[in-house]
């Protein structure tokens, strides 16, 4: 089930900056009374005078262990004691700040909207398959429904939180202007389409050079007038065979995901309908790449660099407010820890080995299954 995991992806697991927060959609808020907010029966800390659920804790060490076990790491051994250790400590902490924000929230006297609190409990309860099955999750991972209620509270509060302390960012047109003209490239959007001819792990260096030669021909076809799309679907090796070559994705230089050999030639092409008068040659095969389609013009990207700017200065100006929030965070109540340190110098990571590093990342591709 998801239940877990979407909330704690959002909230507890993706690491102390709490950098979900900075990607969720905004929620209306309003600045007035603070919100009736869940009771916390089972404390392990308070921040800000707000108590942490002793069930969240529980869930992060629960479904991050869950995580490492499926690396192989044995919480019986002396690595697993050192995983132990640093699990807790970054539980520990990632708690304290949500705390710490749920407070700061509350002293602001912003509110959540009831209405999507509700709504997203639902949804939560719905991703399971019956009411039982939602029940039995809950007690795998030792928590109640006023576990999941908190963790939906603080997502609010801190969405709420996040949207007053960047309200009054904004980027001017001159500026996405001048961003745009020092690197170009940066924002410029393409699409490509390949005409595909695979090199299989076995294949010789006769074989590479046969397909090579068929590529060679393809491209002559293409100079007396071939059609690209149907020698790429008549041809190509993989899936795009079925889509005239279309590799669909829209990328800019820094956001494509194709490989290095694949990009440089690709984003040489400047021209719609332009296409590679050489194979290029990738770890995967042959490419005839063809620029599709080219979104380069200011004013058809402003909005897009805008928001990209805006974004970062968001980011920015949080993170600023919360090392801020954190430096004169009153702790009421301090988390007591189970485990001690076993002074490992292998205990923040697994360099050099197949097993997993503990990072901020770990846990939050763990979501409840």
């Amino acid at each position: 089930m998801v239940l877990g995991g979407n909330i704690l992806k959002k909230h507890l697991l993706k690491g102390i900056a709490l950098i979900a927060v900075l990607v969720i959609a905004c929620i209306a808020v309003t600045a007035c009374g603070g919100p009736s907010l869940t009771p916390v029966e089972n404390s392990v800390m308070k921040v800000n005078g707000q108590d942490v659920p002793q069930g969240v804790f529980n869930y992060y060490m629960k479904s991050t262990k869950d995580y490492l076990s499926s690396y192989g790491i044995d919480f019986e051994s002396e690595e697993g004691a050192q995983y132990l250790y640093y699990i807790e400590a970054q539980a520990a902490q990632m708690l304290k700040e949500i705390a710490a924000v749920r407070g700061a929230a509350v002293d602001m006297g912003l509110q959540i909207d009831e209405e999507e609190k509700t709504k997203l409990l639902a949804e939560e309860k719905s991703s399971f398959e019956s009411d039982d099955a939602y029940k039995t999750w809950l007690q795998e991972n030792e928590m109640t429904e006023n576990d999941i209620s908190w963790l939906v509270e603080s997502q609010l509060l801190g969405e709420a939180y996040y949207n007053e302390v960047t309200k009054d960012i904004t980027v001017a047109d001159e500026d996405a202007k001048a961003a745009f003209e020092a690197d170009p490239d940066k924002y410029i959007t393409k699409q490509f389409a390949h005409i595909f001819l695979e090199i299989k792990d076995d294949a010789t260096e006769a074989d590479k050079a046969a397909i090579k030669k068929k590529a060679e021909g393809f491209i002559k076809e293409l100079e007396n007038g071939g059609d690209f799309a149907a020698i790429a679907t008549q041809n190509n090796d993989d899936s795009t065979a079925t889509s005239g070559g279309s590799l669909s994705q829209t990328v800019t230089r820094d956001t494509s995901t194709y490989v290095d050999e694949f990009n440089k030639a690709a984003f040489a092409l400047t021209k719609v309908g332009e296409y590679t008068k050489t194979p290029v040659e990738t770890s995967f095969g042959y490419h005839i790449i063809k620029l599709e389609a080219c979104t380069d013009k200011f004013e058809d990207l402003k909005q897009s660099i805008i928001d990209e700017l805006s974004s970062s200065e968001k980011e920015d100006a949080y993170s600023a407010a919360l090392d801020e929030l954190m430096e004169n965070v009153k702790v009421e109540k301090e988390y007591e820890a189970k485990y001690s340190n076993p002074a490992a110098p292998a205990a923040e990571g697994t360099e050099g080995t197949d097993k997993p590093a503990l990072t901020d990342d770990t846990a939050a591709d763990n979501t409840a299954k």
